[in-house]
């Protein structure tokens, strides 16, 4: 198993894990919207923990001409055109994606350069405490 932030890997890759096992709940949300001009990409919600843990899900606005990705430490996720899974439905990451600790997790939105404006986007990862 690799950790993210060791910079070892430009390829986020996952790992089995009971969440049986876990005992502490990381939750982390956009605290305002995040709003994006055509061009832009921006981080759209981010969570440093000071112990190794897991993002169990993720979630985020759905918008058109949008390319969402996760970003941690150095390693990113495939870019997708949705996001992983909706803010009020995250999607549910299986296996869980390892997080070392004091690295950054990071949900990225990238609005097209092409989109007709601008767009407003919230946030939220999940995980527990390995």
């Amino acid at each position: 198993m690799s950790d993210y932030g060791s910079g070892a890997s430009a390829k986020v890759t996952v790992i089995e894990q009971s969440l049986e096992s876990l005992d502490e709940f990381v939750y982390a949300e956009s605290a305002d919207e995040v709003g994006l001009e055509p061009g832009d990409e921006e981080i759209i919600v981010s969570i440093t923990k000071t112990f190794d843990w897991f993002i169990t899900h993720a979630g985020a606005t759905d918008a058109d001409e949008t390319e969402y990705y996760l970003k941690i430490g150095d390693d990113e996720t495939p870019h997708t055109d949705e996001p992983f899974g909706l803010y009020n439905d995250p999607f549910r990451f299986s296996p869980v994606i390892p997080v070392a600790k004091n690295i950054e997790a990071a949900y990225y939105a990238k609005l097209a350069a092409a989109a007709p404006g601008s767009v407003k986007y919230v946030a939220k990862i999940i995980g527990f405490k390995r």
